[in-house]
């Protein structure tokens, strides 16, 4: 009997069981019709509020809009199927590529989950570069400001709506030896820890990190208050991770002239090095994940300069790459033909200075004004001092890839050969000049409270008092301190690069580096405490003097 009472117990379990799950899935699939229905619904509305944008908007209104996104869609795509983004864009978005390529009348897309849940055509759209503008939702609204052209309309993200417009970057060999060069030659004039050294070697891991990382970037305009910001991600491929990376991004001087100006906000020098005309080299240790990083400018951006902005990325070590083979780096600038042309490049033919034994004297303030390139622009040239028949008499160098100076060794009457080339990689023009020297006589004495003869604020301060700012010495620091520019204000003692490309606390007039041990007396440094126009309470480092 208990047998029987407990099979009975069984099936009255099972059927219970049974009806529930029957019940369960009966309330899913009913569930499953329900948001369906509402799907459609919402698909129906949001189609209805955007249906004709091109004739519905008055031609030359601009008005901010708010949208109801349908079906909890994750993305939203818009498309201008005039000029339809290039196809290694739409690589990086299979989902829409034959459609949009095959130009069907389809340019918005609602996605979910990676699948289209809806496609549909709302008129004629003109967007802005990259010719796709990816939308994420916030709280199932996106908000867009709506610009009537007549027989289009262009639309903008407003300026607190998510978006995902990254606009996938594939360097050429050319463009990377291109940026690489300009930051090889900014490293030269300038102190520049992360710049490149060896041009060829940055270039072979160029081409192994180009492999291993993909990069891409998108920007973000805001119509109320003109900021662009630009966003770029680095992501590694297949595992791949990279250490000591360094990611260039190189802006056409015709879109931003300075940098320093349409920087809304200053970058962390920490991380960044700029160069104003204009260059980014950011900095990371190591990536072994998706990174991003941003920057806001003051200023929109064209189309044309959204298109001509390039960036690259160079690793120091990869693990866990593809090696692939490094092919020969083409000359930068050299065009679709591949060739390049050593500049050309002729210094006058004579120059003269005094012979005072240590002060180093500018000889010629742009030695740039006389090189010319057919295919590299001449500020991103490179100089050197290749030879002098004579070193014993003076010691020439180029200062800030720009300025010709020379230091005098004797007091005397004498000449000698100097020989200084312009070259762009591996072409090299050579031009000579003499250069005379003449005899320096103190015809007075320092310190009789006299300022005559040859005496001047840098050779004797006790008769002339400080240097001026419209001094010629003073003129003459700031001529090489920055960068060619006559100052309008004191020159002050601060971390900048010194005649030998050294850094360190700068000495009061020629920016001599302090830690290195030079008689203060030869090369006419005083303290800062005896020198008020140095700044306040900025000491030099390790000079005995």
């Amino acid at each position: 009997m208990r047998n029987k009472a407990q099979a009975g117990d069984a099936i009255k379990y099972l059927i219970i069981a049974v009806v529930m799950i029957a019940i369960i899935l009966f309330g899913y699939y009913s569930l499953q019709k329900i948001q369906v229905k509402i799907c459609h619904t919402e698909l129906a509305k949001f189609e209805l509020s955007l249906k004709d944008l091109d004739t519905t908007v008055k031609a030359g209104s601009v008005s901010e809009k708010s949208f109801d996104i349908p079906c909890n869609a994750d993305e939203v795509y818009f498309f201008d199927l005039n000029e339809p983004p290039a196809p290694e864009v739409m690589e990086s978005l299979p989902l829409m590529k034959d459609s949009v390529l095959s130009k069907a009348q389809k340019n918005v897309f609602l996605i979910k989950d990676n699948e289209i849940v809806e496609s549909l055509y709302i008129g004629n759209l003109s967007l802005s570069h990259p010719s796709y503008l990816c939308i994420v939702p916030q709280y199932e609204k996106m908000s867009l400001f709506i610009e009537g052209n007549g027989k289009s309309v262009s639309i903008v993200p407003a300026c607190q709506q998510a978006e995902c417009t990254y606009l996938p970057m594939h360097p050429t060999n050319s463009e990377a030896a291109m940026i690489l060069s300009e930051a090889k030659r900014f490293g030269d004039s300038a102190y520049c820890k992360n710049c490149p050294r060896y041009v060829m070697d940055e270039f072979a891991r160029f081409v192994q990190t180009n492999e291993n990382f993909e990069l891409s970037r998108k920007y973000e305009y805001c119509p109320e208050t003109g900021l662009t910001n630009v966003e770029v991600e680095i992501r590694p491929k297949n595992g791949a991770e990279g250490q000591s990376l360094i990611l260039f991004e190189s802006i056409p001087k015709d879109c931003i002239d300075n940098l320093q100006k349409y920087l809304a906000q200053p970058l962390d020098p920490e991380r960044a090095d700029i160069k104003a005309d204009p260059l980014i080299m950011w900095r990371f240790d190591k990536i072994k994940s998706e990174e991003k990083f941003s920057y806001t400018l003051n200023a929109e951006l064209s189309k044309e300069c959204r298109e001509a902005i390039r960036g690259i990325a160079v690793a120091k070590v990869i693990e866990n790459g593809i090696i692939v083979e490094v092919p020969d780096m083409p000359a930068p600038g050299a065009g679709n033909s591949g060739q390049n042309t050593a500049p050309t490049f002729s210094l006058p033919a004579q120059q003269r200075m005094q012979a005072r034994i240590g002060e180093a004297q500018l000889i010629l303030e742009d030695v740039v004004e006389f090189a010319r390139d057919t295919e590299t622009p001449r500020e991103q040239l490179g100089f050197n001092v290749v030879k002098q028949t004579n070193p014993d008499s003076a010691e020439c160098f180029i200062s800030l890839n720009r300025h010709l100076l020379c230091i005098p060794k004797v007091n005397e009457a004498t000449y000698s050969d100097v020989t200084v080339e312009a070259f762009d990689l591996g072409l090299k023009t050579e031009s000579k000049f003499r250069l005379y020297l003449y005899p320096y006589v103190a015809a007075t004495t320092c310190g009789d409270n006299v300022c005559q003869g040859s005496e001047d604020c840098v050779s004797c301060q006790k008769d002339c008092g400080i240097c001026t700012v419209d001094s010629p010495q003073k003129r003459f620091l700031c001529a090489y301190l920055e960068g060619g520019q006559r100052c309008s204000k004191e020159v002050v003692c601060e971390d900048r690069i010194s005649l030998y490309g050294d850094i360190g606390k700068c000495g009061c007039l020629f920016g001599l580096n302090c830690k290195q041990q030079y008689n203060c007396a030869e090369y006419k440094l005083t303290s800062c405490e005896a020198q008020p126009s140095c700044g306040e309470g900025i000491k030099q480092a390790e000079m005995p003097c």
